[in-house]
Parts: structure tokens; C-alpha cells; sequence
């Protein structure tokens, strides 16, 4: 995790909720590789204006889809407090979007029933 840290820089602290998965995801890969990864994220945001996270979701999207669903439901979570659709949460992540609705009402009925 602290490799990560590192290589994102002055990105890192919009992405501190996603440091936790990101490392279960590139869990056996070289530092090598996750520089190359990092570098590539970060070059692509600057030169298409886009954010960090976003390219960073364009670029794991596929290691999410083919990941556990632990790891699916939890970016679809965190996906979710960012403020994205249900419909973009779908397209990156690989849930239905009947699935994350379904969650997004448990989670909301769960949170009221604490209350």
C-alpha cells in the first residue's frame, strides 16, 4: 500500500478510499509493473482532462469484472458514495443494475433501522 501511496502522489488523497482494493486487485504484481500502471493512469487523466479516479476505474474496470464479489460489491459501493450512476457503476464493475439498487435499498433500510 505504501507503494501506492507513492506513485500516485499528489492524486493520493482523492483516492484513499480505493487504496484498499487497488491493492487486492495488483496483489502479486511488480512494483515495475504498478509504476507503469500509475503513470500511465496519471498521463492519460492530464492529457484528457479527465480525473485520476476516472481513468483509474476505465483502467481496472476489466480486473474488477473478472475479480471476486467482494471486490465488485465494494467498488460498487464506493462508487455509489462517489456520486455515479447506477448505470456507470454496472458498466464498470460488471453487477446488474437491478443487483446495485437492490443493495443501494438493504443499505439505506439497514442504516435507518440503526437509527
Amino acid at each position: 500500500m505504501e507503494a501506492l501511496l507513492g506513485l500516485f502522489g499528489d492524486e493520493v488523497e482523492s483516492l484513499k478510499d480505493w487504496l484498499p482494493l487497488l491493492v487486492s486487485i495488483w496483489e502479486g504484481r511488480s512494483f515495475s509493473d504498478l509504476t507503469r500502471v500509475t503513470q500511465w493512469i496519471r498521463r492519460r487523466a492530464t492529457i484528457s482532462g479527465n480525473t485520476v479516479l476516472d481513468v483509474l476505474l476505465d483502467k481496472i474496470g476489466h480486473d474488477l469484472r473478472n475479480g471476486s464479489a467482494e471486490s465488485r460489491k465494494r467498488a460498487a459501493r464506493l462508487l455509489a458514495e462517489e456520486g455515479y450512476s447506477d448505470r456507470r457503476i454496472s458498466d464498470i464493475v460488471g453487477i446488474s443494475r437491478d443487483t446495485i439498487r437492490k443493495s443501494r435499498a438493504d443499505a439505506i433500510s439497514t442504516s435507518s433501522g440503526r437509527v
